[in-house]
């Protein structure tokens, strides 16, 4: 059998033109994969907020006053509490005034809030529970703080809605995009490997390179502008093998290879060659008879419903009763 295999190759101007051709099936896999992208952008977005929480500084503050607390403490425990206290109840009255503050006092606002960190950021837990507890047992100082959290958490949670809604804008954009261009690939790539795995002819050079066979001429299903050359093609090939009986056969009973093999054969009647239209050698037991008393055969083969293995059997007989394969015609 002949070893078409080992030289087939994949035409990749033939492989993206019959891609292209698929279209509506490559817009189809865009649409799904815009939707996937964003739908995953959806279930990763979903977050729980909860707003029930009090401001970190006045939680947990215990039933017992200050005083209580203090007999907890050292001297110096004490003391470096007192002092962030003081530091950081300096700091809010001075923050009223910013507007109006001298450079002096803006140098010592920040030296306040510099202070209030720097003690509070070593605590102890017996320490924090003493420094709430002396908030708590301030109630108009203990609102300021209040009030200052909540303001700051409420503008905090402005810039980041507005933030999370751009990053949203920008990662829908960007999840679609993905999705589209992964849906693409995908089809595409579906496409491609069903192109090459078929195993149907695709284009001429199939007969022309994988068979080594001569291409006397291609027609179109839908023209006959073609058959005069394939007419005189066909007259060519057998002068020049000095052929008086040529025999037009095929792998597959294909109406249109049928069609175009009895239009041709009608047009050598009362020619000095004789070319008869045969069928496929594979199915039709007459056919080998009729072979075997001519000069050569010519294969009509159709691109995308002709088999490989089938020409390659076709081709084989031909070989093994020793007829001629004088060239090949493909029908488009």
């Amino acid at each position: 059998m002949t070893d078409y295999r080992d030289n087939l190759e994949i035409d990749l101007k033939n492989l993206a033109v019959d891609i292209l051709k698929k279209w509506k099936l490559l817009l189809a896999g865009m649409v799904v994969g815009c939707l996937l992208g964003a739908l995953y952008l959806v279930s990763r977005s979903v977050v729980e907020v909860d707003d029930s929480e009090e401001p970190a500084l006045l939680q947990n503050v215990s039933e017992q006053d200050a005083v209580a607390l203090a007999m907890k403490l050292s001297v110096k425990e004490k003391s470096d509490a007192d002092l962030a206290f003081a530091a950081y109840k300096k700091t809010l009255e001075l923050n009223d005034q910013v507007d109006s503050l001298s450079p002096e006092a803006q140098v010592e606002l920040i030296k306040a809030t510099e202070d209030a960190l720097t003690a509070g950021s070593a605590f102890t837990t017996d320490q924090k529970a003493y420094y709430r507890a002396l908030f708590a047992s301030d109630s108009e100082l203990a609102s300021a703080v209040v009030a200052d959290i909540a303001e700051n958490a409420e503008n905090e949670e402005n810039t980041t809605t507005t933030n999370a809604k751009n990053a949203d804008a920008k990662s829908f954009i960007k999840y679609a995009a993905v999705g589209t261009f992964a849906g693409l690939f995908i089809v595409a790539v579906i496409l491609a490997l069903k192109y090459i795995l078929t195993p149907v002819l695709k284009t001429e050079d199939d007969l022309r390179v994988a068979f080594r066979l001569p291409i006397i001429g291609s027609i179109s299903s839908s023209s006959d502008t073609s058959t005069a050359l394939i007419y005189s093609g066909i007259a060519a090939c057998a002068q020049r093998a000095k052929a008086k009986k040529i025999y037009l056969v095929s792998s597959s009973d294909d109406e249109v290879i049928t069609s175009n093999r009895n239009k041709m054969s009608g047009m050598f009647e009362g020619k000095e060659i004789s070319v008869i239209a045969g069928g496929s050698m594979l199915t039709d037991p007459s056919v080998i008879d009729e072979i075997v008393t001519s000069d050569g055969v010519i294969l009509f083969e159709k691109i995308g419903k002709s088999l490989y293995e089938d020409i390659a059997r076709e081709i084989e007989l031909c070989n093994n009763y020793g007829v001629q394969v004088v060239g090949a015609v493909v029908i488009k």
